[in-house]
């Protein structure tokens, strides 16, 4: 049901008011009227009765209709202001229309008040609609440039956590187990470890990273996840676990569930500033037909469920049907982006899953989540790091690799690695050099491993340029983001492979060694 459109009438005659109300009254619309006679009232109902729409005579004794429009553009400047008036001069009109007025209705001619109002209301519609949207554009802007900015940043940390990691490693096989300097070396690779995840975070805000779906059990992420929600939420919340104990294989990328995770765990903060509880709950369900009937788009079939719930405030229906919407946020302005809940929202669809809320005031908010179970009995990953050395079946059997990069620590211990695992390396610093470095080199190169931000001619255009030149000659493009000279629909073209920064030892011999062998 529509809201009362409500309108305030400025007319010391009560006669004159009525003829205003009669005026309006076929028109379809439900209007609640005020009506008031002096300067004192009027003042007050600005601020009081809130209208949707204004009628005033222009010659209220004491008060005429300009100090009304006035007023009204001061207080309540959106609001349209229609003029309705004996006779009026030309000139006055002109005067009454360039200080912000709507239209001018003459008490004769009260056959015009109706269309005059279905125009002021149609043009406040499209004036707020405007307004929203431009709103969301400034947003959209504004996240745009964040997201560009964190995307940044990450690509620069992972340009440093590349090299980091692979001295570390390198150090770590080269001192004895027993030496005290190796078990700091394993201490730095574990912060270093921890600052990638820090750096996909930040990628993940920026919507730039390079999706990994793997097999694990929900459980894990919950889990994992631990310790970085009690930072965020803080001491006053309990977080609690009910947690079943099998058949709870999903395919998901962590990464991304543990961003659904953290944003319900802030939504779930948020909504209790004096504490509470935080409850996770999982469990293995069988959604049927009946079940999925009121959403289409979601099959039946074996699930995992994840439940989420919190003690706080709770939201009405109003609130609920539009908790999804992108820029849709409860919190005061510059609080909260109202990104928070959209991005689990795709995230799960993303995992071919479905997410529902349920809430009423006073009673808390849960929201439950179902993703796809994977059967049992397959493998899953497991999210311990590996100790990032390469195995012993990932050596190479003398191939000749090119590889491109503009940051030189990178560079160097990558070609460090890939000398020690045998194969014959070639290091270009910037992509003409990579160019100058094939052209004059008379033998095949197997492998090109390029960067893709590079000062000059990019990776990409090197790939280009070299494939012409070299067709048999495989491609890796590192990365720390997607980029999206290098994705084609989803997905590298033939003969592309990407690894991703910042990466091991182990990485980046298992990487070549599956782009060598064709991906097989």
């Amino acid at each position: 049901m529509a809201p009362k459109v409500k309108v305030l009438i400025l007319e010391d005659i009560a006669a004159d008011a009525e003829l205003m109300r009669r005026a309006v009254s076929g028109m379809g619309i439900d209007f609640s009227f005020l009506h008031v006679k002096t300067e004192a009232e009027y003042a007050t109902s600005l601020h009081e009765f809130k209208p949707d729409l204004i009628f005033s005579d222009f010659t209220n004794p004491g008060f005429d209709g300009l100090s009304a429009l006035l007023k009204a553009r001061d207080l309540c400047p959106d609001v349209p202001f229609i003029l309705v008036t004996g006779t009026i001069g030309e000139e006055l009109a002109v005067e009454i229309m360039k200080n912000g007025a709507t239209d001018y209705v003459l008490k004769d001619k009260l056959y015009k008040l109706a269309p005059a109002v279905r125009r002021a209301l149609k043009e406040a519609e499209d004036r707020r609609t405007m307004v929203k949207l431009q709103a969301m554009l400034d947003q959209a802007q504004k996240m745009d440039a964040i997201g560009q900015l964190a995307g940044g940043v990450a690509h620069d940390l992972n340009n440093i956590l590349t090299a980091l990691m692979g001295y570390t490693c390198v150090g770590i096989e080269t001192v004895a187990p027993g030496h005290p300097v190796h078990a700091d070396l394993l201490e730095i690779e574990r912060l270093a470890d921890r600052a990638a995840r820090m750096t996909q975070q930040l990628l993940a805000f920026a919507r730039k990273q390079i999706l990994e779906p793997v097999e694990l059990n929900l459980n894990e992420v919950i889990l994992d996840s631990e310790k970085l929600l009690r930072r965020l939420i803080g001491e006053d919340i309990l977080i609690t676990h009910k947690l079943s104990g099998d058949g709870l294989t999903v395919r998901v990328d962590p990464t991304q569930m543990e961003q659904v995770i953290v944003n319900l765990a802030i939504n779930a903060r948020d909504a209790m500033p004096q504490g509470g509880v935080l409850s996770f709950e999982t469990a293995a369900v069988e959604l049927d037909q009946k079940h999925v009937g009121e959403t289409p788009d979601v099959a039946p079939g074996p699930y995992v469920l994840l439940t989420v719930s919190d003690a706080g405030a709770g939201m009405p229906k109003e609130i609920l049907d539009r908790i999804f919407e992108p820029f849709f946020t409860t919190k005061e302005h510059g609080r909260g982006t109202g990104l928070g809940l959209s991005i689990c929202y795709g995230i799960v669809k993303q995992s071919g899953g479905h997410i529902t809320v349920d809430s009423a005031p006073g009673f808390g908010t849960t929201f439950n989540i179902f993703l796809p179970r994977v059967p049992e009995g397959l493998p899953t990953a497991s999210r311990r790091p590996h100790d990032g050395r390469p195995a012993a079946s990932q050596s190479g059997g003398g191939e000749t690799i090119l590889l491109v990069e503009d940051e030189t620590p990178v560079r160097k211990i990558s070609a460090f690695i890939l000398q020690k695992l045998g194969y014959d390396v070639l290091e270009a610093g910037s992509g003409e050099a990579a160019v100058r470095m094939s052209r004059a080199h008379g033998r095949p190169i197997d492998l090109l491993i390029t960067d893709v931000v590079l000062t000059g001619i990019n990776g990409r255009e090197v790939a280009d340029i070299l494939r012409i030149e070299r067709p048999g000659m495989k491609v890796m493009f590192a990365s720390g983001y997607t980029d999206q000279s290098i994705i084609d629909h989803g997905g590298p073209a033939a003969g592309q492979f990407i690894l991703r920064k910042p990466y091991k030892p182990e990485m980046l011999a298992k990487k070549v060694r599956e782009a060598l062998r064709g991906g097989t």
